[in-house]
């Protein structure tokens, strides 16, 4: 900086030296702190760099000295605004002072091209200009300015403006590094969940052997959600379905499906076969862990392929679809207390008989309870339609999925699981 010209900058102030700020002590402060109408100066700022684009080496040389006395003593110079392009990927500034006045490239086209760059988006851009009229600052926030500075600059104003841009450009910073650290956890937590659910590999492999098929789909309305789904191969002719959906939905829903999952790993061979038993126990030990108002809804049903009959247990689960004597649907009771409310509950075994060629369909109650464009939900009967009609198709799953999401432009805002189990293959008369 030194030996840019000739000119010498006057102290601003009567009976100040150079190289110092203006220092007084207000009111209430310690002696001694140093201030600028009523300003600290030295504020912790020495890392950022700033980029002063001015025709006048005199402008530039001052607008250096008021930002030294701030603590700023990082500034680098661009001759026009063509330079300020040029250089402003390699500087790394933190923030940009143009002015408006910079030759055939103005400030204000100076600013708008800056814009354009990755390395201008963010930044914070001073613009000064000797024009106070509203015409003129409007451009220039047109333009894409973070602030309008009038000159002649007055230094307890520019202090001001540029500690305030600094400060909330090194908070934003600090918040886009944050967020992207909770992204990459969610992501890995998402990553994670997923794991939790039984793989598709699987799932055809332990329905083919039963003579089922196995259709789901899972869904989180954010990165992580609270439904949980499972599946237990009891014995050979036997197969567990057990699907849940805890309150609420994000991190604190799924930290519970994470604590749900470790507790059915847990379950035994004698539980696995009897639901009722099995929600029993899962309710016992999920009142010993779950905050006070978190609980879970669950399903968990046993196919037996040899006798023809699905066992099952519920806890406040949307009512299941049943496909019954000649085709016709029925909706199975999932009534019950939930899980994780009152210790010492317990959980009743029910029976209905598998028809040849049916099906059976469980979902998470955001089929039942997700608007329409028009504000309407499907709600238990309506949803029964869409079954009836997608259990025409070939794929019956994705029929219905399809046909839900038709009138919903946005995502539901609830996470989703939804399983189909089909008997083509079951024998048309159970063992005698």
């Amino acid at each position: 900086m030194a030996g840019e010209d000739s000119h010498s900058v006057p102290a601003p102030f009567p009976g100040q030296p150079h190289d110092s700020p203006p220092s007084r002590t207000p009111v209430g402060e310690p002696h001694g702190c140093a201030s600028l109408y009523g300003i600290d100066l030295a504020t912790p700022l020495k890392g950022c760099r700033i980029l002063i684009a001015d025709s006048s080496p005199f402008s530039r040389k001052t607008l250096t000295r008021f930002l030294n006395w701030f603590g700023v003593t990082d500034v680098v110079f661009a001759k026009d605004g063509r330079d300020v392009l040029d250089r402003v990927t390699g500087i790394g500034a933190n923030l940009i002072l143009l002015d408006t006045n910079l030759g055939s490239l103005t400030g204000i086209e100076t600013c708008r091209l800056l814009r354009a760059l990755p390395a201008g988006r963010d930044v914070p851009i001073l613009l000064q200009t000797t024009s106070h009229s509203d015409q003129t600052r409007a451009r220039c926030f047109q333009a894409g300015a973070s602030d309008v500075i009038s000159k002649p600059v007055n230094p307890g104003e520019l202090i001001a403006r540029v500690g305030y841009h600094l400060e909330r450009r090194a908070m934003i910073t600090e918040l886009k590094t944050f967020r992207d650290r909770i992204e990459r956890d969610l992501a890995l937590a998402r990553a994670m969940q997923l794991a939790l659910i039984p793989k598709p590999e699987r799932v055809a492999t332990a329905a083919h052997a039963r003579g089922l098929t196995i259709d789901f789909r899972f869904e989180s309305c954010d990165e992580i959600g609270g439904d949980f789904w499972s599946l237990h191969e009891v014995d050979d002719d036997r197969l567990g379905i057990l699907v849940a959906d805890f309150s609420g939905h994000g991190i604190a829903a799924a930290l519970n499906a994470f604590r749900f999952e470790a507790l059915v790993s847990r379950r035994t061979k004698a539980e696995q076969a009897d639901p009722g038993a099995m929600l029993t126990n899962l309710n016992t030990e999920l009142c010993d862990i779950l905050p006070l108002g978190q609980y879970c809804t669950a399903f968990y049903g046993v196919l037996d392929a040899r006798h023809r009959t699905l066992t099952y247990a519920s806890a406040a689960q949307p009512n299941p679809f049943l496909s019954g004597p000649g085709g016709r649907i029925t909706t199975l009771d999932g009534s019950g207390v939930y899980l994780g409310c009152w210790p010492g509950e317990r959980y009743d075994n029910r029976h209905a008989d598998l028809e040849p060629e049916g099906f059976l369909f469980l979902y998470s109650d955001v089929l039942t309870e997700s608007p329409d464009h028009l504000g309407t939900t499907l709600e238990e009967s309506g949803l029964k339609t869409l079954v009836t009609i997608a259990s025409q198709n070939e794929h019956p799953l994705a029929t219905l999925l399809n046909i839900f999401a038709a009138p919903r432009p946005h995502p539901p805002q609830d996470d989703l699981t939804a399983v189909w189990v089909g008997w083509p293959n079951l024998r048309s008369s159970p063992p005698a």
